[in-house]
């Protein structure tokens, strides 16, 4: 099979909709973009990442087929097994993802159209675990219209692509064999928790802290209802 076109099977490298059985994703190198210098290749066992610069950027992005976004939406996590193939060498390696673009004015970083989070994870040599990246799905984290997100929501159904980069360069320009892993079985894991999505308040979901300095929207057990309950629970 040629390199230009090698298709891994699910889960082998992505996993979309866990309960929605598997689905293949196919992935040439095409969709692989080295960054600054780094040597990113697709090996049936997963991507090798080499890079001997320390710039910041120094990694791979992958881009999901021309003409199209990912679609994250139906899952918690997005998840990759990252193994550090160097024999005296940390790996500190973050991990990227955007929905959006720059194409809108916009008077503050909040409301910037392009919105990006990342994770990180930093190996020893020979070591091997999972970097995982909570997906902040924009229906669940967006605040309503005059209120502020806490967190940084993406539009999870139209994600531009996933970064891998150095990170912490520290050492010197150029160091052979500073960045050298194996990025492998890159996946969507588990269900968004759409339960504590607000839904159909609008503009009823402010103030959303009652007289009694509670939440609003929910309910439970213990909840002072009325003046009456107060007393009663003193």
């Amino acid at each position: 099979m040629s390199w230009n076109t090698y298709r891994f099977m699910l889960p082998a490298l992505l996993c979309f909709g866990l309960l929605g059985g598997a689905a293949e994703l196919p992935l040439d190198r095409k969709q692989l973009k080295a960054q600054y210098r780094a040597n990113a290749q697709l090996t049936p066992d997963g991507i090798l990442l080499k890079s001997d610069t320390a710039e910041w950027d120094s990694g791979v992005q992958i881009n999901p087929p021309e003409g199209r976004k990912f679609d994250f939406s139906n899952a918690r996590y997005l998840a990759v097994d990252v193994e550090n193939l160097s024999k005296d060498k940390q790996l500190r390696l973050t991990m990227h993802i955007s929905s959006g673009g720059r194409d809108k004015g916009s008077s503050s970083h909040v409301d910037l159209p392009l919105r990006e989070v990342n994770t990180g994870i930093g190996l020893n040599p020979g070591e091997k675990r999972t970097m995982r990246l909570y997906l902040p799905h924009a229906a669940l984290f967006t605040a309503p219209e005059g209120g502020r997100n806490l967190k940084r929501p993406l539009d999870t159904s139209k994600i531009n692509s996933i970064a891998f980069k150095m990170q912490w360069p520290f050492e010197p320009n150029e160091v052979k064999g500073l960045l050298d892993c194996r990025l492998s079985n890159l996946r969507l894991e588990g269900e968004p928790e759409t339960a504590r999505k607000v839904t159909g308040m609008g503009d009823a979901y402010f103030p959303f802290i009652d007289d009694y300095g509670q939440y609003r929207h929910l309910d439970w057990p213990e909840k002072i209802h009325s003046d009456s309950d107060l007393k009663a629970r003193h």
